[in-house]
This record gives C-alpha cells, structure tokens and sequence, in this order.
C-alpha cells in the first residue's frame, strides 16, 4: 500500500508542492528507489539526515543516532526552496565592538571612532550619532564631560550607549561612524551586567533580526544537527500526554517553511502524535512565518502502547491539538503547563474532525452503491463536491489487484 499512498500524494500535490517522508535505515535505500519511480529522480531534492542527539552508548557496533528525511518536489521546475534562517545560540555568535584597554583601543588615540548609538529596546531601532567634539577627547575624558546627550531623541524611548571606560580612561569602538551608518544592520545591542554594550554578527553567516536574537543565512544543509528527538516527548508531557518518539515541534516547523508559500495546505498522512498540526499552528502565529497554513491529519485508531484502552488518533492526536486549542483537556481537566504566550499561539482555531468508514470494495461488490456512498461521504466535507462517476472508478481500481483470467 506505500506505493499507492506516495502515487496518491502526488496526485493531491500542486505543481510546486513538496513532500517529506521520514524514514530510518532499515527502508531508507528501498524508499529512495520507489520514490525515484513514482516521482523522477529530476525532483528529488535532498536525502536530509537528522541527527536526533539521543545517542543511548547501548549499542554492541555502532550507536543509530539518525533518521533520513527524503524530500521529493511535484516538478522541479515550479518549485522554489524558501530561504531559511537559523536561530544559532553557540558561543561566539557575536563579537564585541570594543578593542581592549592597550593603546590602540584607546579613544584619545583614535578621537572620531567614539561615536554614540542611540537604541530603542521597544523598536529594535537604532540610530548612530557623533554627539561630541572629537577635538576635546583627552586621556582624562569621562562620558559626562565630552558627550552630549540628544534629549529629543531620548524622550522617544532611546537609549545611549557609549565606549566603556576602563581604568579610567574611554575606550573606541572598533568601527568607524562611517562603517557603523553603512552597516547598521549588523550591530548587536546587548544587556550585559554594566548595561548596554555593542557587539556586531559575523558579516558572513549572520544578521540582525531583533536585539536578542541572530540567524544565520541560507540554512538549506543536508543536516540538521540542532533539534533534539527529546524535544517532542518534552512536548507532549506538557500537556500531560504520553507517546513514544514523537517528532519535535521544531523539527516539522523547518520543513514546512522549506517551501514559501504563506496559505498552502499541509497533509500528513501518518500524523501520528499529531506534531503537524502544531507545527502549522505555531508557524502561522509566529510573525516571522505568519500565514494562513492549513492542515489535514490522516491517522488511525490503532491502540497505544501504553494503554491498550487508548487511541492513537482520539487520545493521542485528537487529544493534543484540542488542549491547544481550548486550553483544556477532553476530559474537562485542566492543565497549567503552558504559558499565557504559549496558549496565544492556538487561540482562534477552528478543527474539525471526521471518522472514516469501511466500505466493501472487492470484485464483486455492488459499485453503484459504493460510488453513491463515496459521493454522500465527501458532499458532508464539502458542500460544492462534484466528480463523474468515472472517476471515482479509477480512483477504486488502485485500492485492490485484478487477477488476469486463464482463457
């Protein structure tokens, strides 16, 4: 049935749809060949690993501590990558625009490179100013004797910030005025213990999106090393839900916004836990991925491991979108593991759900009945539904195998 399901997805898929299907070693090589068939090896777009970052060490040879993400497009042609960011938190992302104490560093020997930036922690803005007499800079010079504060400009919400002084004496900032209204982007205003200081992105790999955060250009890599597996299950015992290896939030967010359109629909076929649905969610509320994503969830009522008495789509899936949504379990019971912004996220959402009904489709079923069946069954999700009855026959003939008769 995986053959029939992927032909499927590419019929549903637009001309310039993506698909992702998360795969470990053992079918990785079999589904890369069967995709290839199905959807021309011309649209396959990467073998994206994933390293989860849960190596156990229990492992007799060597520790799996991956998954494969195969990504397809409909028609390479009409597909365009989304460029994405990374939010990178490692040590050293930013650098500090101060030289040190020794004598280059020093404002009494490079007298124009004092300048002040006035920041608005409200706005991100910022906007550089020579607010003092590069002539009257001495060694002995303090903050308060040689600048001059722009009061309009503070009275809107700006903040000064200056060369430190250390030892007594002002220090420069490594950056000309020139350089710092020509590349004003790339500086970094940042709450350090003594308050405000400057520190510029890497010109290379970064650039501002809010005084507290940096992203790095261009993070269309075959690996993801950054989104630990232990994130989903974090996830979910939040709302007090319990499901063995769920796929972080954050993870299925990145592959989503691999593709730029704003209002696309997102179909999983196996949604399992249900992370797609919150990933959309959080996507769509986010201002910098805002849209009007919407979501189809296809799962099944199979029992959960750890509660025979439980489903994977009602108390599992279904479960976790409605706490989201309604700040409340199913059941009536509260929860208070999420923040007031979190709940944000999901308010104004509308999910409806459908049960699927079995319907004989072998050989010799009546197919008349079956295709009205079919008809009644998708006017209920949309009122407008019409499609000829042909149709509806090929669709069935992919369902089962027709034996050739011996003449």
């Amino acid at each position: 049935m995986m053959s029939e399901r992927l032909k499927k997805a590419k019929q549903l898929l637009k001309d310039d749809g993506i698909i992702f299907i998360s795969i470990d070693d053992n079918e990785q090589a079999y589904l890369k060949v069967l995709m290839d068939d199905i959807f021309g090896e011309d649209n396959f777009i990467s073998n994206i690993v994933w390293d989860k970052r849960n190596a156990q060490n229990d492992n007799k040879y060597i520790e799996k501590n991956h998954e494969y993400i195969l990504a397809y497009s409909k028609n390479w042609k009409n597909f365009k990558i989304n460029q994405v960011f990374e939010i990178n938190k490692k040590k050293g992302q930013l650098i500090q625009m101060t030289i040190g104490a020794n004598e280059d560093g020093l404002l009494v020997n490079r007298k124009n490179m004092g300048w002040t930036l006035y920041f608005n922690p409200a706005t991100n803005e910022k906007i550089p100013l020579m607010d003092y007499d590069p002539k009257k800079v001495e060694r002995d010079s303090t903050i308060e004797n040689l600048y001059k504060d722009d009061k309009e400009i503070i009275d809107k919400g700006f903040v000064p910030i200056r060369p430190p002084i250390k030892n007594g004496v002002l220090l420069r900032w490594s950056w000309s005025f020139d350089k710092a209204i020509e590349r004003i982007e790339k500086i970094i205003p940042k709450m350090t213990k003594n308050g405000y200081s400057l520190f510029y992105a890497d010109e290379k790999e970064y650039k501002q999106v809010s005084h507290k955060s940096i992203v790095r250009f261009n993070i269309n890599q075959s690996i993801i090393d950054n989104i630990s597996s232990s994130k989903g299950s974090n996830t979910l015992r939040k709302l007090g839900i319990e499901f063995p290896n769920p796929k972080p939030v954050e993870l299925i967010k990145f592959l989503i916004n691999k593709h730029s359109n704003e209002n696309a629909i997102i179909l999983d076929f196996f949604a399992g836990s249900g992370t797609t649905g919150h990933a959309v969610m959080e996507l769509n509320s986010d201002p910098k991925t805002k849209g009007n994503r919407k979501f189809i969830l296809c799962t099944n009522e199979e029992r959960t491991k750890q509660d025979i008495n439980k489903t994977i789509a009602k108390d599992i899936c279904f479960e976790r979108l409605y706490c989201l949504i309604k700040n409340i379990k199913t059941s009536g019971e509260s929860f208070n593991n999420l923040s007031v912004d979190e709940l944000k996220k999901y308010q104004d959402v509308s999910l409806k759900t459908f049960n699927i009904n079995y319907a004989d489709v072998s050989i010799n079923s009546n197919i008349d009945k079956l295709l009205e069946e079919i008809k009644k069954s998708m006017r209920l999700i949309h009122r407008d539904f019409d499609i000829n009855n042909e149709s509806i026959i090929k669709q069935l003939y992919s369902l089962f195998t027709l034996e050739k008769e011996n003449n």
